[in-house]
């Protein structure tokens, strides 16, 4: 796969910078419009802001562009233009493409799948460069960002799934964070937190200094609760955890606490 148009993390054509506003606006007008689009609305779009009363404006502006990247990019077609490029050739295609196969690979039961594609979309995301402003340009990467909250979801359930729990647990809670309804999300971060607390992994985090842990043990924060208490069940067993039934709102040390009463052994 050789993306040729970036229009994400910059505008460049096979490696090489493109200048000029609207040629930018128009490579994006059209990676908008896959399917192609008139000439009328490129008028419309890439000119939003005074479009002119002549087509012979977008031509020249034409001419241009396929003077950068060639004359097979920009295609002339039913009364309009189109890009004459592969779907594995332009940026935004291929984040869309990745994180469709994230989501597919998930659904069928192969996270180490998703995983490797939405790794590749995650490096696409998150070079997008500037937001700011109007236009196409803009509106390619508004387009890709858009894509960020679903691909998160993907991501941080094909890591709980695929048995990477101390990876997880932090990606799930910030998607649990933003959608708390969402109980498939909910379970997997149950599920990654007791295999991560289990495996002896711990949490940053400190002990308010209102809650006493055992000694040799240290509290284990969990991402989900937003209270701490200072009862608990206390471990048996290194690295067990315990979680209180009812945790209870700190009267000392931070007044919102990541605990809920669960703890890990952090000595034998």
């Amino acid at each position: 796969m050789t993306i040729e148009l970036r229009l994400l993390d910059g505008v460049s054509y096979a490696g090489e910078p493109l200048a000029g506003a609207r040629s930018a606006d128009l490579l994006a007008a059209l990676v908008l419009h896959r399917s192609g689009v008139s000439d009328a609305r490129l008028l419309d779009e890439v000119w939003a802001d005074h479009p002119p009363t002549s087509s012979k404006v977008l031509q020249v502006q034409v001419s241009r562009v396929r003077a950068q990247c060639g004359p097979e990019v920009v295609q002339r077609y039913d009364g309009g233009y189109r890009l004459g490029l592969p779907d594995d050739a332009v940026d935004l295609w291929v984040l869309e493409t990745l994180a469709e196969r994230a989501r597919s690979a998930l659904a069928e039961g192969d996270p180490r799948a998703a995983l490797a594609a939405a790794d590749g979309a995650d490096d696409l995301l998150c070079g997008i460069a500037s937001v700011a402003g109007d236009g196409p340009l803009t509106d390619v990467r508004r387009r890709g960002l858009a894509l960020g909250p679903a691909l998160a979801r993907t991501h941080a359930l094909a890591l709980g799934r695929a048995g990477r729990d101390a990876e997880a647990v932090g990606l799930l809670a910030r998607v649990h964070e933003r959608d708390p309804d969402d109980a498939e999300v909910l379970v997997t971060l149950l599920r990654s937190e007791a295999s991560a607390v289990g495996a002896g992994v711990h949490w940053p985090g400190t002990t308010p200094t209102g809650a006493t842990s055992p000694t040799g043990w240290e509290s284990i924060p969990s991402p989900r609760c937003s209270a701490c208490t200072a009862s608990y069940s206390p471990p048996t067993t290194r690295s067990a955890a315990a979680c209180a039934t009812t945790p209870t709102t700190c009267s000392v040390g931070p007044t919102t606490w990541p605990g809920c009463g669960r703890w890990s052994g952090a000595a034998g």
